[in-house]
């Protein structure tokens, strides 16, 4: 895994320093190989699927594939909406006969790893090859696209159409007719596909066709406080038929849309909050931070426990002064060894956080100011990319201030789909400082701080200076023991799915994944909880190697996992264990 993560950096830094006019083909090859390695080395872990939303994926799609057909009375779930993860691979599965785990964590792997290259040409429309270059490196050494988006098969299909779509909509190579015909068969791709993607899109289209017109009719009116050129490659109907087609979709064909439907609902009743000292300091603490601030245990337990008991009446519970006896105290996952010692593991993380600052945030603010001169001194054509990139800053505003929506929706996915728009920034951004070097310097100067930051997220150096794990490198840690799928996990899963009938089962997050991916046990029959105050006495309990052999379990706080020790001796006292496979148990 090191030595193809170094070879994936090497060859990036190649790509982007040296000039390949001649030879693009060769180089959209290597990067579409490069790309390709990079979702393997997290996809390709374990026997099993690896990840959260991917294990609700795979259950969806066995659904489909065992009826033969796709329909929402399978099980009426927005998951269940995604063509992707339902018709999509069972049509895969009818002629390519592998198991169908590896349909998403070998196949639709190849197929996404074109993202990048359709990202490539999109850029290439405002810059040159070797800056388009540029803002694929920095996608593809993302963290989220190497770990994030294998296990997000769905928002992988969501995120192609997304680049397709764009590339078509800005490419003025395209006979008018042809644009319309593709930008119709992605922009409907993306509304089948994911929803989430699918809603953020027609925000992003829609407020940039709003104030590109408004910048139309500002124009005309005061010509000289404009200068700079109106582009209208991209019209409202666009637009209003992509959000025809999604109401359609979602409130008609799926009725799934209640989740959107909550959260405007949240949101307009709770509106006060967006301007209250704790949304300001938790938004800013997301952009900058690497995790919100850490939640009091004691205080969410007590909270919890009460909530969840007014919640679930019919439920009998264990005496207070019962679990009150068992020792839970916050724990932390284990952490790569420093090998250089603590001063290096200081730098390193110092150094870490200063590129995300200066690449992921400084630069990209810079990107936008530079791209709005340009425009204003006719120097960059395309008013709507700029109001495409500034609808994106409108969004995570949106998302960071209002209330409820960083529970409703990942921040890093929306930074994410934002990156495929705003590389380019970021780009522009570093060439304009590095001004006073020559441009093949430059090229290597910037091509090496992209790079360096691709093997920050990629937890290749923190494995060696310490620091946060990733599976792809280690077999501890946080991730590794949340996500990895271990066979006895998915036995252990296959037997309580068979077994437990309709009774109630209490898990940790890792345990509730492996019951829907491979116990087929539906989601309002699990309790994502192994808390000693919060178990039912006649449930089951369904423990795994995070809480066995780690000996920790997890709590929720706004989207970030905290760990807490698991109450292994309580429930050896209080239940008992009718099955274990060495790294799984079951407790009745």
């Amino acid at each position: 895994t090191a030595v193809t993560i170094l070879s994936v950096a090497a060859f990036s830094l190649y790509a982007v320093a040296v000039d390949h006019s001649k030879r693009e083909s060769l180089i959209l090859t290597g990067v579409f190989c490069a790309s390709l390695a990079l979702l393997f080395v997290a996809s390709m872990r374990s026997w099993h699927v690896v990840g959260w939303d991917i294990n609700a994926e795979l259950q969806v799609f066995r659904l489909t594939e065992a009826a033969g057909y796709w329909s929402m009375s399978h099980l009426q779930d927005a998951y269940n909406a995604c063509l992707s993860i339902t018709l999509l691979p069972t049509i895969f599965s009818s002629f390519v006969h592998i198991y169908d785990e590896y349909i998403y964590k070998f196949l639709f792997q190849i197929i996404f790893a074109l993202m990048p290259i359709s990202i490539f040409y999109f850029v290439r429309i405002f810059a040159n090859a070797r800056v388009a270059l540029f803002a694929v490196v920095m996608l593809i050494g993302s963290v989220v696209f190497s770990h994030g988006m294998p296990a997000l098969v769905r928002q992988e299909f969501g995120f192609l159409y997304f680049g397709l779509t764009l590339l078509v909509l800005f490419s003025s190579n395209l006979s008018t007719r042809v644009r319309f015909f593709l930008a119709i068969i992605y922009g409907f791709s993306i509304i089948v596909s994911h929803y989430s993607t699918t809603y953020i899109t027609v925000f992003f289209l829609g407020s940039m066709v709003s104030l590109n017109f408004g910048l139309y009719l500002a124009k005309k009116r005061f010509p000289r406080l404009f200068p700079g050129n109106v582009s209208r490659t991209i019209g409202i109907w666009y637009v209003i038929l992509l959000a025809i087609g999604t109401i359609l979709w979602g409130s008609v064909i799926t009725n799934t849309s209640n989740n959107l439907t909550g959260f405007f609902d949240n949101s307009k009743s709770n509106i006060a909050e967006s301007f209250t000292y704790d949304t300001w300091s938790r938004a800013i603490a997301q952009v900058f931070s690497a995790y919100p601030h850490y939640e009091d245990f004691e205080q969410y337990k007590n909270e919890e426990t009460i909530r969840f008991r007014l919640s679930n009446p019919d439920m009998i519970f264990y005496d207070d002064k019962l679990t009150s006896q068992e020792t839970i105290a916050p724990a932390v996952f284990a952490q790569s060894p420093g090998l250089l010692g603590a001063n290096v593991k200081i730098i390193s993380s110092q150094v870490f956080h200063g590129l995300k600052l200066v690449l992921n945030n400084l630069f990209i603010v810079l990107g936008i100011i530079l791209l709005i001169y340009q425009w204003y001194t006719k120097k960059f054509k395309s008013s709507e990319f700029i109001f495409l990139a500034g609808s994106g800053f409108l969004a995570l505003g949106l998302i960071l201030l209002l209330p409820d929506a960083l529970t409703q929706y990942n921040i890093d996915r929306l930074y994410f789909q934002l990156l495929m728009i705003w590389a380019l920034l970021s780009v522009t951004a570093g060439f304009s400082i590095l001004s006073f070097l020559s441009n093949r310097l430059r090229f290597v100067v910037l091509g090496t701080v992209y790079c360096a930051l691709m093997l920050f997220y990629s937890s290749l150096i923190f494995t060696i200076t310490g620091g946060t794990p990733l599976l792809s490198m280690n077999n501890f840690g946080g991730d590794y023991e949340k996500f990895y799928a271990h066979d006895s996990e998915v036995a252990g899963a296959r037997w309580l799915g068979k077994t437990s009938r309709e009774i109630p089962i209490f898990a940790n997050s890792s345990g509730y994944v492996r019951l829907r991916s491979h116990g087929n046990v539906l989601d309002k029959r699990i309790f994502r909880t192994i808390l000693p105050s919060m178990i039912d006495k006649n449930s089951y309990v369904f423990l795994t190697h995070l809480n066995v052999v780690a000996g920790i379990s997890t709590y929720l706080f706004y989207n970030e996992e905290y760990a807490y020790t698991a109450p292994i001796d309580f429930l050896n006292k209080n239940k008992d264990a009718i099955y274990d496979s060495g790294t799984s148990k079951v407790f009745r």
